[in-house]
């Protein structure tokens, strides 16, 4: 196996300036791509059988790539186009001209295309802008129809951890639970009670609110992306499907009450670590980078018909999908309930209470 890395530009230095190109970390992503495949043979790689794989916003762009080139085959960790969707151009052009007119009054003579990095990153702390996102571009029609486009992929391989959104624990912690309850109840008066019910938000328990609010934001933008994913390219694509549903829940092997959070997978995926105390991540992670190198090498890592559990206390394992014993695991490893009445709901309903509890309120810090 030959592994290949590329720089891509991020934050507001991949999002443009107002004067040129958009979504730039693509175009540096694809430049990489075309150059692989024009060269991989000299270093005894095969052009027709490129992977693509990233984790949380990585696995954002990886998704991007792969319904632009279904030719190339995936790992989508923690993440996809439903993590971050493409936006209409006017929210890219608000905030370009909110940071524009900061550099100006800050920087006099500068623009965003001409201040230097510092200036940009100062406007960046002094609108309080802490992430950015794909934008909807009409030179662009690689994204116009992703939802399509993603059933065109031909192999897969995808999942989530256990407790992903502990990114936005933060953000959440200085939230009361009246304005948590507000948030499902006003936006949504007909779903939102019977949603916070599931999910334990009530107005006079702050922390357990907290926590629910965590589970949601994990399982609208992780969990039921990832399995409604699955579940329609097995449907699309019948017998032929090629896509691979993991669950990543063994806990972080220094903090175990941390959970399987998000991006603790890559530690055990890399190796680069020592976790020789906790002989279960050890196990997992011997487990975990075989799985890759297996679906890589374009074997089959598990039947794709089932879900495989890495974790949680070592064990790794395929779940089955029917009715018995697998399923009701899932159902325990997943809020399977909550999900359904998410599904229910439909995207454009619970997208709003995310926005309303989530948005710019990512930390990296306490992951």
């Amino acid at each position: 196996m030959l592994f290949v890395s590329s720089n891509y530009r991020l934050n507001v230095f991949a999002f443009g300036d107002q004067t040129g190109e958009r979504n730039l970390a693509l175009k540096d992503q694809k430049m990489a791509i075309d150059w692989v495949k024009k060269h991989i043979a000299g270093f005894g790689g095969d052009p027709q059988r490129l992977t693509v794989a990233g984790e949380s916003s990585g696995a954002v762009h990886a998704h991007a790539q792969l319904v632009a080139d279904p030719t190339l085959s995936g790992v989508l960790a923690s993440g996809s186009l439903y993590l971050s969707p493409p936006l209409p151009l006017s929210f890219g052009e608000s905030l370009l001209s909110k940071l524009s007119t900061t550099i100006s009054e800050l920087h006099p003579g500068q623009t965003l295309a001409t201040a230097p990095a510092s200036a940009i990153v100062q406007a960046l702390s002094t609108n309080n802008v802490v992430s950015m996102f794909l934008q909807e571009d009409p030179s662009d029609t690689s994204l116009t129809n992703w939802h399509q486009l993603t059933l065109h992929i031909k192999r897969l391989m995808l999942g989530d951890v256990e407790h992903e959104a502990s990114i936005w624990r933060n953000g959440q912690d200085p939230l009361s639970a009246a304005s948590l309850v507000s948030a499902f109840d006003d936006t949504d008066p007909v779903n939102g009670p019977a949603l916070r019910k599931l999910y334990g938000i009530t107005a006079n328990r702050t922390h357990a609110s907290r926590d629910g609010v965590t589970d949601f934001i994990t399982d609208a933008r992780f969990a039921l992306p990832v399995e409604d994913m699955w579940a329609a390219a097995r449907q699309e694509q019948g017998s032929t499907v090629q896509w691979y549903r993991y669950l990543f829940d063994e806990p972080n092997p220094w903090h175990a009450s941390s959970r399987a959070h998000h991006g603790v997978d890559l530690v055990m995926l890399f190796g680069g670590l020592d976790i020789s105390h906790s002989t279960h991540a050890e196990a997992v992670g011997r487990t975990w980078r075989s799985k890759w190198i297996s679906f890589v090498a374009g074997e089959e890592p598990w039947a794709k018909q089932r879900r495989y559990a890495f974790g949680p206390f070592g064990q790794c394992r395929e779940l089955d999908v029917e009715e018995g014993s697998g399923e009701k695991e899932f159902s325990a490893r997943r809020r399977t309930r909550a999900m359904a009445k998410l599904r229910e709901m439909g995207w454009s309903a619970y997208n709003p209470i995310f926005f309303k509890v989530a948005a710019g309120k990512v930390s990296l810090v306490d992951t």
